[in-house]
């Protein structure tokens, strides 16, 4: 199920619930994030093709930064 309501500036938000199929794509959108920042790492091999979304707060004054790699928010593997 898709809502959304319009904003000022032609902006639109939307509600989705998950899973959601979208028209034309054969896998369904299973998650999102849209409150958080983030970096897809991809990584290639002959046999496969594997990504990982790692989603990062906003940095705050005074925050150590971190060591250690984050916990990926979502991945996928294609292979072939």
């Amino acid at each position: 199920m898709l809502t959304s309501s319009e904003y000022p500036g032609n902006v639109t938000i939307a509600t989705i619930t998950f899973p959601y199929q979208i028209e034309g794509s054969k896998e369904p959108l299973e998650s999102f994030n849209d409150s958080q920042r983030g970096y897809l790492l991809i990584d290639v091999t002959p046999n496969s093709i594997e990504g990982s979304y790692i989603a990062v707060d906003d940095p705050q004054a005074g925050q150590p930064v971190r060591t250690k790699r984050p916990k990926p928010y979502d991945t996928f593997k294609a292979t072939g």
